[in-house]
Order: C-alpha cells, then structure tokens, then sequence
C-alpha cells in the first residue's frame, strides 16, 4: 500500500503529454483518496481473519492539497484543517481557510450523518456537560477518514472472532 501522496503522484503521472483541466485534477484527487481506501479494505481482508483485528480499527485522516493554473485544490479526509497566508500588503498576511473540518462536533456533519443514517439513532453521540466531545457512533471523532472499517463494513463489525483475541464486540445497532 502506497502513501496518499503516492497515489496521487501517480495519478497526476498520467497528464505528463499535457496540463490537465480543473476535472482532471479534482477526478485525480478524488481517485487517490479511493484507491488508497481500497487498497486498505482489500489488506484488512487479508488480514482481519489471520488475528490481525486493529487493521480494521483503526483509521487515518488526510489532507492534500494541489496547486494547479494558480487555482488550489484541497481534499480533506477527517479532522485536518489547511489555510493558506496571503500577502495583503508588505508584511501584512490574511489567513485563508482552504478546507472544512469533519468531525462529529461540526453541526453540519451531525446534520448530515443523522440523514444518512435515520434508524440509528447513537450515529453521533454527545457526551453530556462536556464541550466539543461528539463521537461517531461513540467511537470516533473524524466523520470521514481512511479505515475506521468497523464503521463502514459489516464483515469487519458482526463477525464470529472471539473479543479475547483483540477482536471488538459488533457496535449494536442504533
């Protein structure tokens, strides 16, 4: 399994004859960030019933950014926040925000996992009394990353591996 960066170098490689347009770039992005997600489900099926059980605990989050006919273009996978510093004048900069947060504390994330999700009514889980503590499903705080597979695929959540041997208990349904 390669790096993000990785993928998308190689799927910038493929522009070498000629600049590719602002679809060819985002489409590059977007392909990086799915190949490298399933490349990582394809070796957590490999290696979840081998006793490997973390490989589908656990999850990653990512940003990337590519600079293109002086336009920026960002993905962002979790929790990460980019921002750029633009020169107003000399020695006067403006922070600019390039990307959103995903997680769970973020209403519009909240708003958007309880529509996809409408029978499950623990997809997003707030502990009370404390600020900014929003989990998915009680686990995780990214709402979007690589991994997290006991979030996403069943085969990895209800299965028959025995909880002693690394191995979480199936997350009940909501």
């Amino acid at each position: 399994m390669k790096t993000l960066h990785g993928y998308l170098d190689k799927e910038l490689a493929k522009f070498k004859t000629k600049s590719p347009s602002d679809e060819q770039v985002k489409e590059a992005i977007l392909n990086a960030f799915d190949t490298l997600e399933k490349e990582w489900v394809d070796l957590a099926r490999m290696a979840f019933p081998r006793g490997y059980a973390q490989v589908a605990q656990v999850g990653a989050c990512a940003l990337a950014s590519v600079v293109h006919n002086n336009k920026i273009y960002t993905a962002s996978a979790g929790d990460s926040k980019a921002v750029i510093y633009r020169e107003n004048s000399p020695h006067q900069f403006e922070r600019v925000k390039i990307s959103k947060t995903f997680n769970a504390n973020k209403k519009y994330e909240q708003t958007r996992l309880v529509a996809a999700f409408p029978r499950e009514e623990d997809v997003v889980v707030c502990m009370k009394g404390v600020e900014k503590a929003c989990y998915v499903k009680g686990m995780r705080m990214p709402t979007r990353a690589f991994g997290d597979l006991v979030l996403k695929h069943a085969e990895f959540n209800f299965h028959s591996y025995m909880p002693g041997m690394g191995y979480q208990p199936p997350i009940p349904k909501g």
